[in-house]
């Protein structure tokens, strides 16, 4: 999904795609808080459109180590951003170290696949799939819109 879209509109519109199924931790998500359990997923859609690169935190050992890992995009112009650290509601902890990954760590990362412990299949594929999908059906609206 190679599209021309600038940083702002990208954000703007991932309230709008983030949901309940596409969210790692479906029952902590909520409306009012959309980008819960959403960083892997919305890093790779970001990675697509940006070809930026990836950072990854552990989040073991702070009060949101359900999530397991947060992960932040570097864009080319040497811009950090973190698209959905708004899900913290400022609680991030600032202290966690940054580790770069490849995009395709994040499918085969046995701790991308492991929640509490418990070996279960990661459902990432399909959550970013489709977050991709519902960016680009946005992309299309907002374009025909303003046709």
């Amino acid at each position: 999904m190679v599209e021309l879209v600038k940083v702002g509109d990208f954000r703007r519109i991932l309230p709008r795609i983030c949901q309940r199924d596409t969210s790692s931790d479906p029952k902590g998500w909520t409306p009012e808080n959309p980008f819960w359990g959403h960083s892997a997923a919305v890093a790779l859609v970001a990675w697509d459109l940006f070809h930026s690169g990836l950072f990854r935190m552990s989040l073991k050992g702070t009060e949101f180590a359900a999530l397991c890992f947060h992960y932040r995009n570097l864009l080319a112009d040497d811009r950090l951003e973190d698209f959905t650290g708004a899900q913290f509601q400022g609680r991030f902890p600032a202290e966690l170290e940054m580790e770069p990954r490849a995009r395709e760590s994040l499918f085969l990362d046995r701790q991308t696949l492991t929640r509490h412990g418990i070996l279960k299949p990661s459902n990432l594929a399909e959550r970013y799939d489709s977050l991709k999908e519902r960016m680009k059906a946005e992309l299309q609206r907002e374009r025909e819109e303003q046709v």
